[in-house]
């Protein structure tokens, strides 16, 4: 389970960047955090995503917002 919240989107023209803080939770415990960075170009109308980048650390994540993962 990968949950994201508070994504920050940066827009300019047809190009777009969306950074968000994440965390991940397998089999509903804690595996990593980081932030997900995606770059999108909008062409014939419909956004496409060129990029994906992202970063991981295993400990010193601040709590989520989100609380704990659900069933």
């Amino acid at each position: 389970l990968e949950r994201m919240w508070q994504p920050k989107v940066t827009l300019h023209g047809s190009l777009a960047t969306v950074s968000a803080p994440y965390d991940f939770h397998r089999d509903r415990v804690f595996s990593h955090c980081g932030t997900d960075v995606f770059t999108m170009v909008r062409s014939r109308g419909e956004w496409r995503i060129t990029h994906v980048v992202y970063t991981t650390q295993r400990q010193g994540c601040a709590p989520s917002p989100l609380g704990s993962p659900g069933v």
